[in-house]
């Protein structure tokens, strides 16, 4: 667990409440001097730069590789004329990050990935039986409507400077959740301790524990998701990876016995399986994505999609971020369609053995239920949220397996290993992805990790079983299990074709829905910083989700970009305020350049108009290159 004394002081932080932040900072590193979090924490909370410059070097000092550190701490000395201590990435909020379907359906992020603090200020597996909190920024409540507005008049929104910091200790709080090591240092792994009985260090590679017959665990999310690549014929493998020698190939059949044990299903039959080196996975993971149909033309298009969501800039590559989103950061990763796993390393250690038992998760569920034939992996072949809500099931299953094994069958040296182990930001090296990629990299592991649990907590294994025969259809029923049992449905949302009304020179770059968590994250957590929602406004103004359909279009010669997107909602009430928190979001997006319209509210800046409409129970929002396009495509929805 997050200490108290930070928990507590994080709080205040948020409220805005730092000078009764900083005594209760100073009281706890009085007691804990070594403490990076609260180092870091103090740094944001003093007035003096060089008592800052202070907090942020003695972070570096108990860990040279935090990053977020790093970056503060370059910012104040090029602030002050002197040289940065190291490179410092460009700000948080202006690094994109990839895109929501196709080639690559979720982002890669920094390592153990994925993204929202689900389980807000928990750095070790909570204890069993301990529900993870719904999705949202730290300090958020998410039980509790937010009002319409987050900002009643100009004095009350947040400066951008404010924001920035905001964003930083969102960062923070959130690995911190996750357990995240690399990022910004903050490691569950050093938090963990060998379950009672097993001594701190030596001992045998594994400790071979016998199961409880009874015992739901709960825990927290450390992987990153695998998003899919465009997919053609299964590969094969490279000639030159080597199978595991004989000692190694035992130690992994002993962790599949326990995996198998644990997970209550019999392995059906041995697993290709590979330990490769960092510097051989960039060659497996390009192979795989150009293989199977992913090209560079796909991923440009993507951020463009992305972009007009107004979640990334437009200028980042995402390339790599893409070849990463295939793998989980942790270190390792399996391919449904080529029956694949790999496992990152130079050895076979205890931090292999844990990521071993998670892929080896997979495979297992992938032996009995056939996840590759669900649509899903490589390529998304329904729709994105869909998808997304299938690879929730998917890595939730995998991750609490893996937190068992970690508790029922890890020994000694594997936990001396896992205490030691420092994860990479990312598999391979990229910048820091921005606020909209962290969070929803982490969707399938958290969120998918509570809607597992819930599962199991109402009939073990058998119940989880189950939902591999009836698929989770939207992320609205990963995040609202009730939804899920209820069998409510997404409202189906028709899309009319926008070709004849835009014209010649256009073309579809994509048609595909949000779902209610990407609707959250386009309203809280978009490229723009000033645009951010507060998240308890975010995260109501989500929560009546019922479907939605959204298309994008693309202007090659021109280089322009139409945008039309419809939501349905569960009732009149939930569309007008989710209505309010997109023309607040938009309104700042377009720096309140307002226009004139009788029937929607628009918005004219940078050769761009948006508008938003409210029909009954649905909302449009239309994005063209001007207004005369506009108009055009708004044609195409009467009711609007």
């Amino acid at each position: 667990m997050l200490p108290e004394e930070l928990r507590q002081a994080g709080k205040l932080i948020r409220a805005g409440r730092s000078a009764e932040a900083r005594p209760v900072l100073a009281r706890y590193l009085q007691q804990h001097p070594d403490s990076e979090e609260g180092w870091l924490l103090l740094s944001m909370v003093l007035r003096d730069r060089a008592q800052q410059i202070d907090c942020l070097e003695r972070v570096l000092k108990i860990n040279p590789g935090n990053g977020l550190a790093r970056e503060r701490l370059a910012q104040f000395r090029v602030a002050a004329q002197a040289p940065p201590a190291s490179p410092a990435a460009p700000p948080f909020e202006e690094r994109p990050g990839s895109a929501p379907q196709g080639v690559s359906s979720k982002p890669s992020t920094p390592a153990p990935v994925a993204q929202v603090s689900l389980a807000q200020g928990k750095l070790a597996w909570p204890a069993p039986g301990a529900k993870l909190e719904r999705p949202g920024r730290p300090g958020a409540q998410p039980g509790k409507p937010g009002p319409a507005s987050s900002s009643a008049s100009p004095e009350a929104k947040p400066r951008r400077g404010a924001r920035v910091l905001w964003i930083a200790l969102l960062v923070l709080l959130t690995l911190a959740a996750l357990g995240v090591v690399g990022f910004v240092g903050l490691s569950f792994l050093q938090t963990l301790q060998p379950p009672p009985g097993v001594p701190a260090g030596g001992g045998t590679p594994l400790g071979g524990q016998p199961l409880p017959p009874s015992w739901t665990p709960t825990l927290t999310a450390t992987t990153t998701p695998v998003p899919s690549a465009t997919p053609t014929p299964t590969l094969t493998p490279s000639p030159t990876l080597a199978p595991p020698e004989p000692t190694m190939a035992a130690l992994m059949q002993r962790i599949e016995t326990e995996v198998s044990d644990i997970r209550g299903l019999e392995s059906q039959g041995p697993v290709t399986h590979y330990v490769v080196s960092r510097s051989a996975v960039r060659p497996i993971l390009e192979g795989n994505f150009l293989a199977n149909g992913g090209s560079r033309e796909v991923i440009d298009d993507q951020a463009r999609v992305l972009s007009a969501l107004g979640l990334i800039k437009p200028t980042y590559d995402m390339y790599t971020n893409a070849l990463n989103g295939l793998t989980d950061s942790l270190g390792g990763f399996y391919f449904p369609w080529s029956k694949e796993l790999y496992v990152i390393g130079s050895h076979f250690g205890g931090v292999e053995h844990f990521i071993y038992s998670h892929e080896f998760a997979h495979a297992l569920v992938d032996q009995h239920y056939d996840i590759g034939a669900q649509g899903v992996y490589p390529e998304c072949l329904s729709n994105a949220d869909r998808c997304q809500a299938i690879q929730a099931l998917v890595e939730g299953d995998a991750t609490l397996v893996m937190g068992l094994w970690l508790n029922q069958y890890a020994g000694p040296k594997d936990y001396q290993d896992i205490q030691n182990y420092v994860a990479p930001q990312s598999t391979l090296p990229e910048q820091y992805p921005p606020p909209y990629a962290v969070l929803d990299g982490q969707f399938a592991y958290l969120a998918g990790l509570e809607f597992v649990q819930s599962l199991h907590a109402r009939g073990n294994w058998p119940e989880v079983n189950k939902a591999y025969t009836r698929w989770p259809e939207s992320t609205e029923q990963i995040l609202h299990p009730e939804k899920y049992r209820a069998g409510e449905k997404p409202q189906v949302i028709v899309a009319p074709a926008l070709d004849s009304a835009l014209g010649e020179g256009w073309r579809k770059l994509a048609e595909d829905t949000l779902g209610e968590w990407t609707t959250y994250l386009l309203l809280g957590y978009g490229a723009d910083a000033e645009a951010m929602l507060e998240d308890d406004v975010a995260l109501s103004a989500a929560r009546g989700w019922g479907g939605d359909r959204y298309q994008v279009y693309y202007q090659d010669e021109a280089e322009g970009t139409a945008l039309a997107a419809v939501w349905g909602w569960d009732s009149a009430q939930d569309a007008s305020q989710f209505q309010r928190a997109l023309t607040e979001h938009l309104g700042a997006r377009f720096r309140e350049a307002r226009l004139s319209s009788t029937t929607g509210t628009c918005w004219q800046v940078n050769q761009q108009t948006a508008c938003v409409y409210l029909a009954g129970r649905q909302v449009l929002w239309l994005l063209a290159p001007d207004q005369g396009t506009l108009d055009l495509m708004r044609a195409a929805y009467p009711s609007f």
